[in-house]
């Protein structure tokens, strides 16, 4: 994890140098890592699977997965996580700056 890490060092979020956090192509490296960490987990223990795939494998992005997590907390009767989560995604569209 350590060699994989772009933020290992890092002390606080405002030492975080956004241009770190993707590779030369555009991908997100800490999204990608943490999708393979799921799917090694997802793959190495069965009754995991289902709560990876459905937290984290099945997010293309990391805001997607938070918005879908967030989402699942708050849901209520009154409005459910389908709602909630196209809420965020909408507010995390928005917002540029939400990655720096």
């Amino acid at each position: 994890f350590h060699s994989l890490n772009p933020l290992r060092d890092s002390n606080t979020c405002s030492d975080i140098n956004p241009e770190t956090v993707y590779s030369p192509n555009g991908d997100d490296i800490v999204w990608d890592f943490l999708r393979r960490d799921a799917f090694d987990e997802a793959s190495r223990e069965p009754l995991l699977a289902s709560f990876m795939h459905a937290s984290i494998l099945s997010h293309s992005t990391l805001e997607k997965s938070l918005a879908f997590h967030m989402a699942n907390l708050l849901s209520s009767p009154a409005m459910i996580s389908t709602q909630i989560q196209a809420i965020f995604l909408e507010a995390l569209d928005k917002s540029p700056s939400f990655r720096l």
